[in-house]
């Protein structure tokens, strides 16, 4: 597990025991990687026990229902997606919208078409490079009424194509193009100043074809990008 820019954290493997309500989270662990999946005895936290700031993340909490972006609609799921995956934007602590994934990003003179520059050397965590392909991929995965999202109608139905995928009468978002590995263009219906904050939904958020393939049910296991590097 990685510290990444704006105080997420990345997963560096599947090892995640989703039984355990409590993790503890080291981010300052000089003898080498932080602990993942560290459960604290309840006497420790009961009584009222501090740890240094910066040292350790107490979560205590109920398991998440999903950790599938596509998948995830209430609070509890969405927490622990927020910090395991990534999209093209996201919000700053004060809520401003800023860049993740994309560097940059530019809009024709028609504000339909937009043109997404990715980052260079963000992978998986499993040393894949995150492309515009893995986007497109993550978007239509979201779409096929197969996977059963309930939020992709909300947040991803202003790109061309995702309202015919949704009801089954597509097999690709028309207005989804990876023209190279690292550039993305999106073709939305009409001008809408609120599209890219959509985009910042964990619906958007890119997803590693391979994992999701190799997870036998069509689910995600917390392998989101690594932005470290």
């Amino acid at each position: 597990m990685e510290a990444v820019p704006g105080g997420r954290w990345r997963l560096a493997d599947e090892g995640i025991n989703s039984d355990r309500a409590e993790l503890a989270v080291a981010s300052a662990c000089p003898s080498g990687s932080p602990v993942l999946g560290q459960q604290l005895p309840d006497a420790d936290v009961s009584a009222g026990n501090s740890v240094p700031d910066g040292d350790t993340l107490i979560l205590r909490d109920s398991d998440p229902s999903t950790l599938d972006p596509a998948m995830a609609r209430e609070t509890g799921s969405v927490g622990y997606i927020m910090q395991i995956f990534s999209g093209l934007v996201t919000f700053d602590e004060s809520m401003n919208l800023v860049p993740d994934i994309a560097e940059n990003w530019e809009t024709d003179n028609t504000g339909t078409i937009y043109t997404f520059h990715l980052r260079e050397g963000v992978t998986f965590h499993d040393g894949r490079p995150v492309t515009a392909a893995d986007f497109k991929y993550s978007w239509e995965r979201a779409c096929d009424p197969a996977t059963g999202s309930e939020t992709a109608g909300t947040y991803l139905n202003d790109i061309i194509g995702a309202v015919e995928m949704l009801a089954g009468n597509a097999q690709e978002m028309a207005g989804v193009l990876a023209l190279d590995d690292h550039t993305l263009r999106v073709a939305i219906d009409q001008p809408r100043a609120y599209f890219l904050s959509k985009l910042a939904q964990p619906v958007a958020f890119v997803v590693n074809r391979d994992n999701v393939d190799a997870g036998g049910n069509g689910g995600v296991s917390p392998m989101g990008p690594d932005l470290s590097g």
